[in-house]
This record gives C-alpha cells, structure tokens and sequence, in this order.
C-alpha cells in the first residue's frame, strides 16, 4: 500500500509528527507530493498518518490524497483555510507635538486589524512617567501607577478600534510615551512619542504700605511679585508714582528715577519663585498721598496691571505700634492686692447663742 498526497502551493510540507511511529514519506513523485510507503495491512487494519504543513499563502486550499493498494485504489480531500492575522498601531498626539504644562494633552491610539484572521483578547498599554498625571481616559481602561490598559475581547477582519486618553505635565518639558498592542499569534506592536511641555508664566502682585505718618516720617512700601506658572516670567517691570506730597529716600533692587516716578530695573522670575521690591519715602506735606503702581511683563496680552495706594499724612498721626508676636495670645499677670491688718480692723465676733428647741 502507498499514499501519495498531493499539497496545494499555499502549503509546504514540514515534516511527520511521530518519526519512527509513522514511516517516513519521500518526496515525489512530483515536486509538491510526498509519497508513503505503508506496506500490508491486515483487514480490518487502520493506519495513520500524521504530518505538518507551513502555511504560505493566504486562501482556501485543498490537497489531495490517493491509496493504491493491490488492485485497489482510493483518494480523498481536505480543505485549508488559511488566514493572515495582521495588527497595525497608530499614535497621535497634539499638533507640532507641543503641548502646554498643566493642561489636560490628548492622545488617541488607533488598533486595526488588516489581516483575514479574527484576533483575540488585544491588549493595549500606555506607559508615561510617573510624575504625569491622567486626566481621562476612555471606557474600559485600567488605571496603573504609570499606565493604562485597555482589554479588547475581539477584533474581527478589518475592524478598528480607538482609543483615548488625557495626560497632564506638571511642568516645562520634554516627555515620551510608549503604546504597545498585544494580541494572540504572537502579534505585537510598539509605537512612541514625544512631546515639548512648554510652560506658562503667571504673575500675582500686592503692595503694602504705611497707612498713616506724619510729616518727616518715614513711609515704606512693599511691592511682592509671584510666579506661580510653570515658566520664568521674563522682562518683569514695575513703575511707582509718587504722590506730591512725599520726598523720596531710597529703594531696592536697581532702579532709575524719572518724573516724579520710580521705575525698576526689568527683572525675571522663576516659576514658583516670588520677588520683593522695597520703596522708601519720607512724609512732607498733610493730605492723602496716593501711590499709583504698574506692572508690565513680556507676553502679557492684558496689558499693565495697576494698583492704587494711600497714606493719610497728618501733624498728629503716628505710626501703628508694633506687636510683639511672642506676646500675642497671651493675659498679663495680676499679682493679687495684699492686706494691710493695720488698715482693715479686725472683726470681733462674739458667739452665737444655741436656740432652745420648742416646748413640746
């Protein structure tokens, strides 16, 4: 008895599953048949025959075998199917892969299946670094120290799915995250992505200042400037205009003086670092001085900031004493008032007569 099986061009044999249990077949008589040489069998007999193929080609393919036996003969068919199980990954990020620190950025992730093959239980994972934070993220996600993980059951030939989510940088910089999609077949693939936080400056300021003084005093103000963005505030101006009824004396840092206003040399500030400016002025004249001040900066689209501060200069004011903040919370103590026995005489009390109970 002999088998010859006939394979289709989309398969190629590999070799038997069982050598030395199964004879072996020898190639022939044509380039794509192998041929087996089973010898007798016995009636009733079976025999089997297994081998593997390497799928090349996608397609239904069938391959054909034939038994010749003494004076028998019979063949028989088997069909393939063979699909190609194919994944592809996309990432997208913001536009010029420049995002701002401390705003939500969008990432959208694009799975689909180009392949002929139904894939199973897709896993996608984004890792970022740890010191971002999520935002949001699209339904089914699973949220990790620094990642997130999406689980999808199915994905059918030709079909995508999206997925998304937000990530915040808490600072200026460059950051990258990685994707990768894992499906079953050994599938996987891995994308990355850069992305340049840039910072934005952000300015808060307040002056505080000597509220009443009196003629040839002293009157001093603070101007405090804050930074809280996540940039350094650059090109930072701050103008004084002092009022007619005061003489200047002196202030900090670098400055120029010039009718009758006092403008500081530009300065920076770093992100979430604060600038105090001292100006110093000595009381000449009674009224309300009014002290106007400006600040400017690069890229402050608003325009200056202004703010407007008063002293009452009066003969009679003085100025607010100072508190002691060691004593602040706290009661003097009052040592109590002794008696002088010469001054308060002594009682004499004389005893009490017992009372009689009532007859009966």
């Amino acid at each position: 008895v002999q088998i010859v099986d006939t394979l289709p061009e989309g398969l190629e044999y590999v070799q038997e599953t069982s050598p030395g249990a199964i004879p072996v077949s020898k190639v022939g008589p044509a380039p794509n048949q192998r041929t087996w040489t089973v010898g007798v069998l016995e009636p009733n007999e079976t025999r089997t025959i297994q081998y593997r193929v390497m799928p090349r080609k996608v397609g239904d393919w069938t391959s054909e075998a034939v038994a010749n036996g003494s004076g028998v003969s019979t063949k028989a068919g088997c069909n393939s199917a063979i699909q190609e199980a194919k994944l592809t990954l996309q990432l997208t990020g913001p536009v010029n892969e420049k995002a701002t620190a401390n705003s939500a950025t969008p990432y959208l992730m694009s799975v689909h299946n180009t392949g002929s093959a139904t894939l199973y239980n897709v896993r996608v994972t984004c890792t970022f670094p740890s010191e971002m934070r999520l935002a949001k993220s699209s339904s089914g996600s699973q949220l990790f120290r620094d990642a997130v993980q999406w689980v999808v059951p199915k994905l059918g030939p030709k079909e995508t799915k999206e997925l998304s989510l937000s990530l915040t940088a808490p600072s200026a910089g460059l950051r990258e995250i990685a994707v990768s999609a894992r499906a079953d077949k050994g599938l996987e693939q891995r994308k990355k992505l850069s992305t340049v936080f840039e910072g934005i400056p952000a300015l808060n300021w307040q002056t505080e200042g000597t509220p009443m003084a009196a003629p040839d005093q002293e009157i001093v103000y603070t101007i405090t400037v804050k930074n809280p963005g996540t940039a350094v505030a650059k090109n930072v101006k701050i103008v004084a205009d002092l009022p007619d009824q005061v003489e200047f004396r002196q202030a900090q840092p670098a400055f120029q003086r010039g009718q009758g206003a006092i403008f500081f040399n530009p300065f920076e500030i770093p992100a979430k670092e604060t600038v105090t400016l001292k100006l110093t002025v000595v009381a000449k004249k009674a009224g309300e001085a009014r002290f106007h001040f400006e600040m400017n900066a690069e890229g402050m689209s608003s325009g200056p900031l202004k703010n407007t501060k008063a002293t009452t200069i009066s003969p009679g004011a003085t100025p607010p004493k100072k508190i002691d903040p060691t004593r602040v919370g706290t009661l003097p103590v009052v040592e109590p008032a002794k008696i002088d026995p010469k001054v308060v005489p002594a009682m004499n009390l004389s005893p009490v007569e017992p009372i009689s109970p009532p007859a009966p």
